[in-house]
C-alpha cells in the first residue's frame, strides 16, 4: 500500500482532519468507522486528488469488488458545490444547497437515484 504525505477528511459540517504519512486504505477504514456519524464528504490526496466520499463504493473497493482505478473514476471530483436557490428542471426541483459534485465544469447531482447535470455557473457554491 502507498503512504501518501498528507490525506485530509473534509466532515460535513466543514471541519477537516489530517493523516499524515497514511495510506487511503486506512483513513477510508476510519471515516467508515469512527467517523461515520460525523459524514465524511471529501477526502483530499495531497494536492492533487479529491475523491467524494461515498460509502458505498469506498465499502465496495475495501471489500475488493472494485479496483482502485475504478475508485478513483467514480470518485475523483474537481470540488463539492451546492446550488445556492432551488434548482428546477423539466421533471423535478432540487433544494437549495444540495450537494453536486463537480468534475470539469460540470455539476453532477449527489443522488444515487437521479443523474442530474448542469454547467458550472453562478447558480453554484462552493461546499467547502
Amino acid at each position: 500500500m502507498v503512504r501518501f504525505t498528507k490525506i485530509t477528511v473534509v466532515l460535513l459540517d466543514g471541519t477537516t482532519l489530517q493523516f499524515k504519512y497514511e495510506t487511503l486504505n486506512n483513513v477510508a477504514k476510519v471515516c467508515l468507522g469512527r467517523l461515520a456519524k460525523r459524514n465524511p464528504m471529501l477526502i483530499k490526496i495531497d494536492a492533487d486528488n479529491k475523491l467524494y466520499f461515498n460509502d458505498t463504493v469506498f465499502n465496495a473497493w475495501l471489500q475488493k469488488e472494485i479496483d482502485g482505478k475504478t475508485l478513483f473514476d467514480k470518485l475523483q471530483v474537481d470540488n463539492l458545490v451546492r446550488n445556492k436557490e432551488t434548482f428546477i428542471t423539466k421533471t423535478i426541483a432540487i433544494e437549495d444547497d444540495s450537494l453536486w459534485l463537480l468534475k470539469n465544469n460540470k455539476c453532477i447531482l449527489a443522488d444515487d437515484d437521479l443523474y442530474i447535470s448542469a454547467k458550472l455557473d453562478n447558480r453554484f457554491k462552493l461546499a467547502f
